[in-house]
């Protein structure tokens, strides 16, 4: 769905049709498509830094911030066309929403609605995340575990409104593939048994 509204909002040049006397040297979509996820990229460093500095202090919010920005796997990812940089995004993202959850609850001030949606933006996280990467959905239940351990007087507010909000973004995709192929998460949903022993190499 990014990439998507990214090839509206963006001038997205398919054909391959270079000047007279000019050679090819590179696909105008895939640089445009590096940039959406490069940018991405920076962003969630910039996010990690800001992070770190509030839960730590600024000299281990440097260091996260050039640790991200060092590592050559994370800027491949970043010039390719697959969503790890946005599942990477969201995780920030839902760290920063479970850490000013923390402290509202710890907070007697706070009233019932920013606790409420605070947990209503972490089970969007959650379900944007499940949305990008099927995978990504088991943090689900470390979120959760998260709240009854710590949730307090709110440990049952926060997690019905993260499971509402869970539900209610992933369960119309669910739905959709249950009504085209009978699987909730098509074939990904044979994933956990392939390459088992009752499944071995590519047989299922």
């Amino acid at each position: 769905l990014l990439l998507a509204g990214w090839m509206k909002i963006a001038p997205f040049h398919f054909q391959i049709d270079p000047k007279p006397g000019e050679s090819f040297t590179r696909y105008q979509p895939d640089y445009l498509i590096s940039l959406l996820n490069q940018f991405q990229f920076i962003v969630t460093a910039l996010l990690v830094f800001f992070l770190a500095r509030k839960i730590f202090d600024s000299s281990v919010a440097w260091l996260s911030l050039l640790l991200m920005l060092g590592t050559d796997l994370l800027w491949r990812f970043s010039a390719s066309g697959q969503s790890t940089m946005l599942l990477l995004l969201l995780l920030v993202l839902l760290v920063w929403a479970l850490v000013s959850l923390d402290a509202a609850i710890n907070d007697a001030a706070t009233g019932a609605g920013k606790i409420v949606g605070l947990s209503l933006g972490i089970g969007l996280l959650l379900g944007a995340g499940l949305l990008t990467r099927y995978a990504y959905g088991v943090v689900v239940l470390p979120v959760l575990g998260y709240l009854i351990l710590f949730g307090g007087r709110w440990k049952y507010h926060t997690i019905a409104a993260v499971l509402v909000a869970f539900v209610a973004v992933s369960a119309p995709w669910v739905a959709r593939n249950l009504q085209v192929c009978g699987m909730p998460f098509g074939t990904a949903t044979y994933a956990p048994v392939e390459t088992s022993l009752f499944f071995p190499q590519h047989r299922l």
